[in-house]
């Protein structure tokens, strides 16, 4: 079984919490997600869209949104 540095382990060797590790790198072009997300607020209005409007329109789930963009 593999240690990591800084990290906490239970009983059975259970690892707990977080190791402190790089993001995995951004895999999406934000201009076309930012284009994708103006297209659905042009399309529906800003207050009528939806979070779930968003991520269908964007193809990002809603943690990735969250991430790259904000609250």
């Amino acid at each position: 079984m593999p240690t990591y540095p800084g990290a906490r382990y239970g009983p059975y060797g259970k690892l707990y919490g977080s190791l402190n590790c790089m993001a995995r790198p951004r895999t999406f072009d934000e201009d076309q997600v930012v284009c994708a997300a103006r297209d659905q607020f042009w399309a529906t209005g800003y207050t009528a869209t939806s979070l779930d409007d968003l991520t269908a329109a964007t193809g990002l789930g809603r943690g990735s949104l969250y991430g790259a963009f904000g609250d």
